[in-house]
């Protein structure tokens, strides 16, 4: 089974899983990970909506790499990814 299977196999039901809720219990984050995050929203200005999409995007970096929680490699990349969307929109 490839990657992205096993990640949404860990779904136990559509209500538990982070990507299909927005309820915070399943985003534990590294203490990095949380200053790099509040770092980002300082300095590149992101909004609420860009903290969440930040965080869906490095939970499942996270859940690709089979981490329990999210670190800050996965939350520095997630950031890439937003900081491109926005330079190409």
């Amino acid at each position: 089974m490839n990657r992205l299977m096993i990640a949404f196999h860990r779904c136990v039901s559509p209500w538990c899983c982070p990507y299909f809720s927005t309820v915070h219990e399943f985003r534990t984050l590294e203490p990095g990970a949380e200053g790099l995050l509040q770092t980002a929203i300082d300095q590149l200005g992101f909004s609420a909506r860009a903290y969440d999409k930040v965080l869906r995007v490095a939970r499942t970096l996270a859940d690709l790499d089979e981490a329990s929680t999210i670190e800050t490699p996965h939350v520095a990349e997630a950031i890439q990814y937003r900081s491109l969307d926005r330079q190409l929109f």
